[in-house]
């Protein structure tokens, strides 16, 4: 099988590493491998060991190795953050002469676009082209083929705090893992479950994770803005925890086995044997208890994400709400989110074979996006290695850092690029 055919996705959760392989077939997407393992090192979605994460990273990558036979050392790497912000750009250039636009043209129009001031302490992770402009001629989605003597290009740079960006890349390093691009989170995970009619009439996708919930608002067909909070289902595995005075390992069996995000859904003929953790006690409770526990937390943590969406510069009445991730598959939770955001919810998941739960959508989602680019851009050049002998997997010892070039640097190369 032709290495091109193959991409790699690495998605670093607070709660679990989820590595996917997807396979472009014939233009046609498929999900031939998946590798999770349970993540250590995070905490509320921040690393807290470098060590710890390349280790449950490499337990992934692994996992997902054994499942379709061959051997990953590249990977496309999901990022999210607070630190992440959008950033507006309206570059271009003329050629001097009519010529047919053609993806080298593109590739430097982009260029161009990435040469912007930013604070030292930020990075661009990547740049999504909303439209192109030739010879004036504005809202061209794809100017290809088209002939005109400039090209502009209106854009979005996303930028990333480079201090989270490096300890992220660290972490992955460290696994022996080579890192192709970088995608953020909403935006591949957009891809995947967004309708066009969606992105276009304005949708806020909430992805609410383990430790973090991640809240994408798309309108006119691109991303306006991103925030990430920091709750979770695991704040929900706390509280069961507490509550019914069990280890957090038996609270989060519980909470996926008999949770309910509303009491009045809740069966109280559902009843199952809990052991107290500090008397080790054995007695009875119920779905209906469980859920009285349950309900108060996610009312919480939707009241949350309504008061972000509510402090954001956009006025977003009338858009839809389409929600994601694992804490998601409570139950419940459709009913109780309707009630609390006041508009019609919908819950998301991928729909590949084998891979149709919605803690998968970001992985997956990356995978839909880095395929939609290969694709539509006709790049083979960045396909993942697949190698038939497996590399060694050992901690390396940490790099030291290499020194960043100043400004001037980076715009001379850029410049060196464009023109050459």
């Amino acid at each position: 099988m032709a290495r091109n055919n193959h991409i790699f996705s690495l998605d670093i959760g607070t709660s679990k590493i989820r590595v996917i392989i997807g396979e472009v077939y014939n233009g046609s997407l498929n999900i031939v491998g998946v590798g999770t393992a349970d993540t250590s090192g995070m905490s509320k979605g921040k690393i807290v060991n470098q060590e710890q994460v390349a280790r449950s990273i490499q337990a992934a990558v692994q996992n997902a190795e054994r499942m379709v036979d061959l051997v990953i050392d590249s990977v496309y790497l999901s990022i999210n953050g607070s630190h992440i912000g959008l950033q507006s750009a309206k570059r271009g250039y003329g050629f001097g002469r009519d010529v047919e636009i053609s993806d080298n043209e593109i590739d430097k129009v982009l260029k161009v676009a990435k040469l912007v001031n930013l604070p030292t302490e930020r990075e661009i992770i990547d740049i999504i082209p909303n439209c192109y402009i030739v010879d004036g001629v504005d809202n061209i989605l794809d100017p290809r083929g088209m002939i005109g003597g400039s090209l502009e290009v209106d854009a979005t740079l996303i930028t990333g705090q480079t201090t989270h960006i490096q300890n992220l890349i660290g972490c992955v390093k460290r696994a022996n893992l080579k890192i192709l691009g970088l995608a953020l989170a909403p935006i591949g995970a957009g891809e995947l479950v967004l309708s066009e009619d969606e992105k276009q009439m304005g949708t806020i996708l909430v992805d609410i994770g383990a430790g973090s919930t991640s809240i994408g608002i798309f309108k006119n067909g691109r991303l306006l803005s991103t925030s990430v909070l920091p709750i979770g289902g695991e704040l929900v595995t706390n509280d069961i925890s507490i509550c019914l005075d069990v280890d957090r390992e038996t609270a989060e069996k519980l909470k996926l086995k008999f949770g309910c995000a509303l009491v009045e859904d809740a069966e109280k003929d559902q009843v199952f044997r809990i052991k107290t953790r500090l008397d080790n006690r054995e007695r009875e409770a119920s779905q209906v208890e469980l859920a009285d526990i349950i309900e108060p937390r996610v009312e919480e943590m939707l009241l949350y994400i309504l008061k972000e969406i509510g402090e954001q510069e956009f006025d977003t009445e009338g858009f839809g709400f389409v929600l994601t991730g694992g804490t998601v598959l409570l139950p419940g939770i459709v009913k109780h989110a309707q009630y609390v955001l006041g508009t019609p919810v919908r819950i998301a998941a991928p729909q590949f074979i084998g891979v149709k739960d919605a803690s998968f959508t970001t992985s997956v989602g990356v995978i839909a996006y880095v395929s939609k680019y290969i694709r539509s851009r006709k790049i083979d050049s960045t396909a993942p290695t697949i190698r038939t002998s497996s590399p060694d997997r050992s901690l390396p010892p940490q790099d030291a850092s290499k020194k960043k070039g100043n400004v001037f640097d980076k715009i001379v190369e850029w410049f060196r690029e464009i023109f050459d």
